[in-house]
């Protein structure tokens, strides 16, 4: 892990370091207590970091959520951008870039916004921290390491999808008289194979 050598400084003299921390889990986990456990576990591991950093007053905000890394308009980005964009706030730390997005066209214009307006950046696991004069250099390999499971998750993705719908699930359009079937009705077998959306016999009603 690396962090430049400079210090923390709030920018309001004896004020409190205003602290911004991200987290995100891409995938639901088995149940909500075990997703809220791993974003949890996330933070846990940013006020590690913080602690043997920094020793002042602290005003930390944790946002997270289970939601995918692409999506522009994510809920915490949002807010994270909007506290960024006052200016006051004196850090954004995360474990990596992909805990605040997954496109680098987005990793960039989060992070070079932050610096325009003299937020610092940590990232504890990329080894990027925008403190260094250097930080482009470690922030272009950072989005170059993150960029390349893209492409291999879409794959993923787009073979998973492809099964479902050829399994009978999957399903967006539905043809007249029918309706989509919920995921209790799909997995209870009642209506068709399991996991299948669009009932192949008569169903509950519309």
């Amino acid at each position: 892990m690396y962090i430049y050598p400079t210090p923390l400084i709030p920018r309001v003299p004896n004020g409190p370091l205003v602290t911004v921390a991200i987290g995100r889990v891409s995938k639901p986990k088995e149940s909500e207590a075990k997703t809220q456990l791993d974003l949890q576990s996330s933070f846990a591991a940013v006020r590690n970091v913080l602690s043997g950093i920094y020793d002042g007053p602290l005003d930390l905000t944790e946002l997270g959520e289970q939601s995918s890394g692409l999506i522009a308009d994510r809920a915490t980005a949002l807010e994270a951008m909007d506290l960024i964009s006052t200016g006051n706030v004196d850090l954004v730390i995360a474990e990596d870039l992909s805990k605040i997005f997954r496109n680098p066209r987005l990793q960039w214009i989060f992070v070079q916004d932050a610096v325009d307006v003299g937020t610092r950046v940590i990232l504890f696991g990329d080894n990027l921290d925008t403190a260094d004069p250097d930080w482009e250099i470690q922030m272009g390999m950072a989005t170059l390491r993150h960029g390349l499971y893209i492409p291999d998750a879409r794959r993923r993705v787009r073979r998973t999808a492809t099964f479902s719908f050829h399994k009978g699930g999957h399903v967006q359009k539905i043809k007249y008289g029918f309706r989509k079937l919920s995921l209790d009705e799909a997995q209870s077998g009642e209506y068709g194979p399991v996991g299948l959306e669009m009932p192949q016999k008569p169903g509950p009603p519309l």
